[in-house]
């Protein structure tokens, strides 16, 4: 059930067209892997949406942090949202660059 609410969450999420300052984009497995590396964040869902983009959750164990990437294939994966616990923080992408 919790992978659900956060997998609709995170459609919603990347449907939106409001603008994000900075994403964070570049290689998807570059980013998957820094993601583990410095948060230990693994991918806990996936998806995609009706025009191709494939969206993932990354969530550290117990949920202490968490990432929202979209990519398209062939192209750069982006990050459009981070947070802690249950809040929501888009400036916090940047300590991936």
């Amino acid at each position: 059930m919790f992978y659900r609410w956060t997998l609709a969450v995170c459609l919603t999420l990347a449907m939106a067209q409001t603008a994000v300052a900075e994403p964070i984009c570049g290689d998807r497995a570059r980013i998957a892997e820094r993601l583990r590396a410095h948060f230990n964040e693994n991918r806990t869902a996936l998806g995609q949406a009706q025009d191709g983009r494939i969206v993932e959750v990354f969530v550290s164990h117990g949920g202490r942090t968490w990432s929202v990437m979209v990519s398209r294939p062939g192209r750069p994966g982006c990050i459009i949202a981070t947070g802690k616990g249950t809040g929501i923080s888009l400036s916090d992408a940047a300590a991936l660059s």
